[in-house]
């Protein structure tokens, strides 16, 4: 099977440097990434500089915000780090909600529109819940293998949780 392209508008550096050769670095990063394309920018707004430090006997980190966005330490691809843990940002929950409201609305108004003079008891009736739920929900038996666009949100965030690690 060929590999599949994976597209992605967030670019994350890992640098172990000062802060002042970090902020050169961040500061030039546009200019190098337009090299490959005029229509590739970085924007400022949506840039941040989050410097995290270990910390105390147990190896805690703590984060402190050196330029940009990002009150909250790292937001990456739907998730935040605060240098002790992992959390779904606040919008990556808003936009499955309203994901999950309009596919059911549509799937609704699909059942009404097909079957005209059914009731309301009955369209709820026909209405296949767990095949549903299936496209946001738990998956039981998830392969890593598995193409990213047959995963759900479940499997999305399963599958970072063991990207990040403890």
């Amino acid at each position: 099977m060929a590999p599949s392209l994976v597209y992605s508008d967030e670019i994350l550096h890992i640098l172990p440097v000062e802060t002042g050769v970090a902020l050169e670095i961040m500061n030039g990063l546009p200019a190098r990434i337009r090299a490959y394309g005029e229509k590739l920018v970085i924007k400022p707004s949506r840039s941040s500089l989050i410097k995290y430090e270990t910390k105390g006997e147990n190896g805690e980190q703590s984060f402190t915000r050196i330029d940009g966005k990002g009150q909250n330490g790292l937001e990456y691809l739907g998730f935040r780090y605060d240098g002790r843990n992992v959390f779904l940002r606040d919008a990556t929950i808003a936009n499955l909600y309203r994901k999950v409201a309009k596919a059911a609305n549509n799937q609704a108004r699909a059942k009404v529109k097909r079957y005209a003079g059914k009731t309301y008891e009955e369209l709820c009736e026909m209405f296949d819940f767990e095949q549903f739920s299936t496209r946001f929900g738990r998956v039981e038996s998830f392969e890593q293998t598995t193409l990213y666009k047959q995963w759900t949100f479940w499997t999305y965030a399963k599958r970072s949780v063991e990207e990040f690690g403890p």
